[in-house]
């Protein structure tokens, strides 16, 4: 089974994520290749860079020692798994020209993993509830569409500060904008 979600956060929004997972018996694992076997666990999403992974480890499904069997070498560098029971990627937002581009959370388990299933399930039901859906809109605040994009979501700190004013927007697809609800926007059909 395969579950993925998008998503806008900044580093106010992975203080929130984090201390939701802390409360699943969650772990965060900077899961760039090392040269030095071993798993390295940071507190939050805010101590690993934009371009590396970070895997969401549930030590009640997996324990940290059965992740850490779970690696390929290659060359000198080892390289730990971002799939599997108990485990959800999760890559990060990142800011280009004043905008910001979405991250993504993935979890891709066996179907009769009903542990992981349920944890997953409750993880991106969270994101889901707090966050709010992301209109397509244009530079002028205007909508493109009625409609929000599908599984997207913008947690709440990320959606004020990207919220269309000083030309900061959420980024979907080249020259293609969004912006999280509620905020006032000029449309035809709808007026928040």
């Amino acid at each position: 089974m395969i579950k993925t979600l998008y998503f806008y956060a900044n580093k106010d929004d992975y203080l929130l994520i984090s201390s939701f997972l802390a409360d699943l018996d969650t772990i965060h694992i900077d899961t760039t290749p090392r040269k030095d076997i071993g798993v390295k666990i940071v507190n939050n999403c805010n101590e690993v860079n934009v371009v590396n992974e970070i895997v969401l480890l549930n030590c009640k499904i997996k324990t940290i020692k059965e992740y850490a069997s779970c690696y390929h070498k290659i060359k000198e560098y080892y390289h730990y798994a971002n799939s599997g029971s108990g485990v959800i990627q999760l890559l990060k937002c990142e800011i280009n020209n004043g905008h910001l581009q979405y991250g993504r959370m993935s979890a891709s388990f066996d179907d009769s993993d009903e542990k992981t299933k349920k944890w997953v399930n409750k993880v991106f039901s969270w994101i889901r509830k707090i966050a709010n859906k992301v209109y397509r809109t244009r530079e002028n605040l205007t909508l493109i569409s009625d409609f929000t994009e599908r599984n997207f979501y913008c947690l709440p700190n990320a959606g004020k500060e990207f919220d269309g004013s000083n030309g900061r927007f959420l980024w979907i697809v080249n020259e293609v904008y969004g912006i999280a609800e509620p905020i006032k926007i000029v449309h035809e059909k709808l007026i928040k």
